[in-house]
């Protein structure tokens, strides 16, 4: 959800060359990116739908989303929650991206 109450959604996009697929998250963050200049996020869930498309399955976001997560939290300037499933089927909210990655790669790790 973005500031001005926005909603966007993404989904993974699947490719038989694995390393190719896309998860939702870095879908709809780079959608954001290239739809709403300007606007901030300010809270995201991740959800996955089991084989049956009802019921939900624990979701959370991976090691690669996560980092792309954090950077545009940096961008914006200020953090978005993050609302994730767990494996007990309980919903956990995250206060930042950071929360998710605390030992993540910024761009002074490239001045190193």
């Amino acid at each position: 959800m973005l500031d001005d109450g926005t909603f966007m959604t993404g989904a993974n996009q699947e490719n038989a060359s694995y390393p190719l697929c896309m998860c939702a998250e870095r879908v709809v963050l780079y959608a954001f990116a290239a739809l709403h200049p300007g606007k901030k996020i300010i809270n995201m869930a991740i959800v996955a739908h089991k084989k049956n498309h009802k019921d939900l399955s624990p979701a959370t976001a991976c090691g690669a989303c996560r980092q792309v997560l954090l950077e545009f939290e940096i961008r914006q300037g200020k953090p978005f929650s993050i609302v994730m499933l767990d494996e007990k089927h309980e919903w956990i909210k995250a206060s930042s991206a950071h929360a998710l990655l605390p030992f993540s790669f910024t761009k002074s790790s490239l001045d190193a």
